[in-house]
């Protein structure tokens, strides 16, 4: 890692701090493994250890008909909650909540899984 330069804080502890394209691209590298992580427990059957904390959604998703078609999430970012296994929903318009499927999101940020388990502790594994 190259460095930008001495800390400029009046601290005198005159050390030096990556450049803020370094910080960037390391969030950037968390993100990303963040999101590998997350897809590939649902191919493994197994529960994330990171998933989504809030989301962006290029278009308004609306529930499925015919019990939640009333029920809309507007395009744009939202706070979201996830389930153990990272189900991920959003308040919709009328303060329901909608789930929303990972083909209608993308994640902006993440957040550690409260308690990640296996398949087999709950009864779903060989």
């Amino acid at each position: 890692m190259s460095w930008r330069g001495e800390v400029e804080d009046g601290s005198g502890w005159g050390g030096l701090v990556p450049s803020k394209a370094e910080r960037d691209q390391d969030r950037r590298d968390e993100n990303q493994a963040h999101a590998l992580d997350y897809y590939r427990a649902a191919v493994e059957d197994r529960a994330p250890a990171w998933v989504p904390s809030r989301i962006r959604l290029p278009r308004a998703v609306r529930g499925d008909f015919p019990f939640g078609h009333n029920t809309v999430a507007e395009a744009g970012e939202h706070d979201c909650d996830s389930n153990l296994w990272g189900a991920v929903s959003v308040r919709a318009t009328n303060g329901q909540m909608l789930g929303i499927k990972p083909k209608e999101f993308q994640p902006i940020a993440w957040r550690p899984n409260s308690r990640p388990t296996t398949s087999t502790e709950n009864g779903s594994g060989s």
